[in-house]
């Protein structure tokens, strides 16, 4: 291939070569773009779902603190507040099908739309990749709040879909309250900007490829005017080499080069071929022998000829030129003959040689010095590095191999110092860690302590509710027996009845319209507080703009109040009402000896009283499980009171290990924080004072 060809195939594959790293270059930023756009978009989408739910369960909780307010003020009773705060969980709603349940933190469920799971344990109930969900959810409830997915059908026996919850604990009715949504709305979001992203890769490589083409193109045209403008010269100057060739062959030295058709950079060629010609006119024969001699290695003896004129001068430079290079060889075998030796200090004489010969024999010199310092230095920094002085570093200049041999000299005793430096820093982030632990798992075992001392309170107090409740169930029964007594004196009253009947229809008619009242005014006083706090789930979630909506809801919720205010006054003017009914008591006191058709309502009441001495004793018996359940959990919490104590004890321990294994590096001097220079530091055992932990008694 000629010169033009390999200027212009050059050219043409550098220019393929930077459109290719460019392409690729291109091809990468636009792909990894892509992949931190998908990524950044699937943690936004993922942290508003999480969001979303969380705020929805938290919204649910505060809509469930009334009921546990009115219990706790006696209001309504415990199980009174669980039923009206269980409808209303049962029957809120969010977005299209969200909806919420609630777990006992023994794993009973007590929500769930209704379904057959309601009142029954979920416990051990696991999804379709075998893990135990209703679990881990109550562990995140119980936890403080915190996230669960797993695996379940979105319909009876259908697929299984990843689902992802929010659970958090609600401790005034022991319940796990969580909702939860399915989250593969978001892996199809991701896999369809993917796709997309896919199909921008694939536009992108049509522009590549045209990116290449143009610039191989460029290229290509670039280097054919360049190998025009370098061929032509050099073609030149082989026609004016194969003339001066002919002139030589025919003898006529006088024939010189034209160097004024050539540019500056090649005019030196053809004038060196000229300032040759013009050197080896005459004495080119005896020059040419000795050259060829010396080039060979074998040095001649001196010329002794007579010459005159510039073949005398062409002599004694030959002569000259002889006995520089005898010099040259002693020196040379000299300098080798000491470094065989060992003697690496030895020197040649440089000022007895002239020109490149001084160069040269300085040369040998410098290169003798060249590779003895650094074997020197390098001799230096491995006696400081095995004397355990890490921050020894090889600071002269040197090139090539010697460089090579610096960098890594300098690199081994690098690595080999910030691994001593993570070490020791690792070593006391050990010691700092253990030290917290162990600090932090006293207290909780004085917490689990005192936690067990307040179950030994509440046992007793069970044990005391437990004795009230038998009481309680001995007070029905001697109550069932008073009652007796009551129906047989009833018994005999019974005809006088029929002249108060009349009387007492109209009052118990009266009577009854108007707890009718009451009953509608107490149902609509309910239905308005419940459409309050449905108004109050709705301006929150609203947001700023639902404020003035929240205001409005708690407004009806004051009104709500105040017509249970108004109902209850109201029953208290019946209780007066009742009261001046006692008016008629004279004209009772006549016949109450003889109330004959009250015997049935006296019976009715001996059977209630019978019903409610047998949930005393039913009662009594459930408090007395209670207890014992309360005796257990006791047990656990000595137990766990004594292992968290052991876990203080173990993480002293490791404290006092990671002291041992920060005096082991500090026997090594390393440079403070990695920082050339620095004052060697040495680390302390544990902490800034280095004594170690105490051990923790079990």
């Amino acid at each position: 291939m000629r010169i033009k060809g390999k200027i212009i195939a050059l050219g043409v594959t550098t220019g393929l070569c930077v459109g290719v790293a460019l392409g690729a270059y291109m091809l990468k930023t636009t792909a990894d773009a892509s992949d931190r756009r998908i990524e950044q978009l699937e943690k936004t989408v993922r942290d508003d779902f999480d969001r979303s739910a969380r705020f929805e369960v938290e919204t649910a909780i505060s809509l469930l603190r009334p009921f546990a307010e009115r219990a706790a003020r006696g209001e309504i009773t415990l199980d009174e507040a669980k039923k009206g705060a269980a409808d209303l969980l049962r029957g809120l709603r969010y977005g299209d099908a969200g909806y919420f349940w609630a777990d006992t933190t023994e794993g009973v469920n007590v929500v769930l739309l209704g379904r057959p799971d309601e009142g029954k344990s979920r416990i051990d109930k696991v999804d379709s990749k075998g893990n135990a969900f209703i679990r881990d959810i109550l562990h995140a409830g119980m936890a403080g709040g915190g996230y669960t997915t797993y695996w379940f059908p979105k319909k009876d026996n259908g697929e299984p879909f990843a689902k992802r919850s929010y659970s958090v604990s609600f401790p005034p009715f022991g319940w796990v309250v969580g909702t939860g949504n399915y989250i593969d709305d978001i892996e199809t979001l991701v896999a369809e900007e993917r796709r997309v992203a896919d199909g921008d890769l694939r536009k992108q490589l049509g522009t590549i490829v045209l990116v290449v083409l143009a610039t191989g193109a460029l290229a290509a045209i670039a280097a054919v005017l360049i190998g025009s403008s370098v061929t032509r010269p050099v073609a030149f100057m082989v026609s004016e080499a194969a003339r001066l060739r002919d002139a030589v062959d025919a003898g006529d030295l006088a024939v010189r080069g034209d160097t004024s058709r050539l540019d500056a950079e090649f005019r030196p060629v053809i004038e060196g071929v000229n300032e040759t010609l013009d050197a080896f006119q005459k004495p080119i024969d005896v020059t040419a022998t000795y050259v060829r001699r010396i080039a060979r290695g074998d040095v001649p003896p001196r010329i002794t000829d007579t010459y005159r004129g510039d073949f005398n001068e062409i002599k004694e430079s030959l002569n000259g030129c002889v006995d520089a290079v005898n010099a040259l060889v002693r020196d040379a075998r000299s300098l080798v003959g000491a470094a065989v030796a060992g003697q690496l200090s030895t020197r040649a004489d440089a000022s007895r040689h002239e020109g490149e010969f001084r160069n040269v024999v300085q040369g040998v010199n410098d290169t003798l010095d060249a590779v003895v310092a650094p074997v020197q230095e390098a001799q230096r920094v491995l006696e400081r590095l095995a004397a355990r002085d890490l921050t020894a570093r090889v600071s002269g200049s040197y090139q090539g191999d010697h460089a090579r041999i610096r960098e890594a000299l300098n690199a081994t005793a690098e690595a080999l110092h910030d691994a001593l430096s993570q070490v020791s820093r690792a070593a006391q982030q050990v010691s700092s860690a253990s030290s917290q632990i162990a600090a932090s798992a006293q207290p909780v075992a004085s917490g689990a302590a005192e936690q067990a001392a307040s179950l030994e309170e509440t046992s007793g107090q069970l044990e005391a509710i437990t004795a009230a409740t038998k009481r309680a169930a001995a007070s029905a029964a001697e109550v069932n027996n008073l009652a007796a007594r009551a129906k047989g004196a009833a018994d005999e009253g019974a005809a006088a009845m029929e002249q108060m009947s009349a009387a007492m229809s109209r009052i118990r008619a009266t009577a009854e319209g108007t707890s009718q009242i009451i009953k509608d005014i107490n149902e609509i006083a309910f239905q308005t507080n419940l459409l309050a706090l449905n108004a109050a789930v709705e301006a929150a979630r609203a947001g700023d703009a639902g404020r003035g909506f929240a205001v409005v809801a708690e407004e009806v919720r004051s009104l709500a109040l105040r017509a249970k205010e108004a109902s209850n006054k109201t029953e208290g003017l019946i209780r007066e009402s009742l009261g001046e009914a006692a008016g008629g008591e004279a004209t009772a006191r006549h016949v109450s000896a003889k109330l004959f058709e009250i015997v049935g309502g006296v019976g009715q009441v001996s059977g209630l009283v019978m019903e409610i001495a047998e949930s005393a004793r039913q009662q009594a018996e459930a408090i007395g499980q209670v207890s014992q359940a309360v005796a257990e959990m006791d047990a656990v919490t000595q137990q766990n009171a004594a292992s968290a104590e052991e876990s203080s004890v173990a993480a002293a321990d490791l404290s006092r290990e990671a002291g041992d294994l920060a005096a082991m590096v500090t026997t090594f001097e390393l440079e403070e924080h990695g920082r050339p220079g620095a004052h060697p530091v040495r680390h302390a055992r544990n902490g800034a004072s280095g004594e170690r932990l105490p051990r923790a008694r079990a």
